[in-house]
């Protein structure tokens, strides 16, 4: 199983879609600059992620460079994880459309104040 997937698409910036819906990612410790500089990328549903042993920190860069990404489903495992971390969000200058678990809505807001007007509970 893997445990690290660091920069694993840093820079594929002709990657356009990815499904990445039914990654086990329960032992992965480490995911930072996952995506990175992936410009092409236009959504991503990361809902069913448990980043369970991921260590603080390790989402760091996650989104960085995403310049098309315009859909975002995150499970609620990022909530723990993201108040400290910079996920690179605010690089993603077209994201208007972050899905999150209908009732940590409100926490994820919290967590992550710069994006708020671009989060929904999933499923609306």
């Amino acid at each position: 199983r893997v445990n690290n997937m660091g920069e694993m698409f840093k820079g594929c910036r002709r990657l356009r879609a990815l499904n990445v819906s039914g990654w086990d990612t329960s032992r992965v410790e480490n995911m930072i600059g996952l995506f990175e500089g992936c410009a092409s990328l236009t959504s991503l549903d990361c809902s069913g992620w448990d980043l369970s042993s991921v260590s603080e920190g390790g989402l760091g860069r996650m989104f960085r460079g995403c310049r098309s990404l315009r859909r975002l489903k995150l499970s609620g495992s990022f909530l723990r994880l993201c108040a400290g971390c910079d996920l690179g969000l605010g690089t993603c200058p077209v994201l208007y459309d972050i899905q999150v678990p209908e009732g940590l809505l409100a926490a994820f807001r919290a967590a992550l104040p710069e994006c708020s007007p671009r989060l929904h509970a999933a499923g609306r």
